[in-house]
């Protein structure tokens, strides 16, 4: 999510994409209440990035390397802090569909929670997570998996499942 707001705002041509993964690696990582030292997150991801190339690995292990990588990660931060103006109250969809989920009484409940799951997990790689609302996505996710599976969603008294979570059926087509 902090890439997507970073890169909604910044160039990709002039911004080193690993750089500014590592830093919103490293951000996220304080966000969450688990920071983790910037050699560690600075040596990990280095090794990521280039695991395909060898003498690229050598390269991190040298001591000016490092420090001039840790320096730019530094500096990256810097800039993604600046660019999505500190704002870093990022609401993740998984946690809205679990919430979702338990409101609505689904048969194979385990499936769809599956299905619904890994859904999310390849529509946060796209920029719908900007467009819409995480409870939107949790909704569409979950209307999407019904049709799939072909699993009837509950009706409560009356009253359609989308409306009880205050989603409307375009927003459930848009997603």
């Amino acid at each position: 999510m902090l890439c997507h707001c970073f890169y909604m705002h910044q160039s990709h041509a002039k911004n080193d994409w690993p750089t500014i993964a590592t830093a919103c690696i490293l951000v996220a990582c304080k966000v969450d209440d688990a920071p983790h030292f910037l050699s560690d997150v600075a040596f990990v991801a280095y090794e990521i990035a280039h695991k395909f190339n060898p003498s690229a690995l050598e390269s991190i292990r040298q001591r000016e390397f490092f420090r001039k990588q840790k320096e730019l990660i530094v500096v990256a931060e810097k800039a993604l802090l600046t660019t999505i103006d500190f704002d870093l109250d990022i609401q993740l969809t998984y946690k809205t569909l679990v919430v979702v989920l338990k409101r609505l009484n689904i048969p194979d409940l385990a499936k769809v929670a599956k299905v619904a799951w890994h859904l999310i997990d390849q529509w946060l790689q796209t920029s719908l997570c900007l467009q819409y609302k995480p409870h939107y996505i949790a909704a569409g996710s979950i209307a999407l998996v019904a049709r799939i599976l072909e699993v009837k969603l509950p009706t409560e008294k009356g009253k359609i499942w989308w409306l009880e979570i205050d989603v409307a059926p375009e927003q459930l087509d848009g997603i």
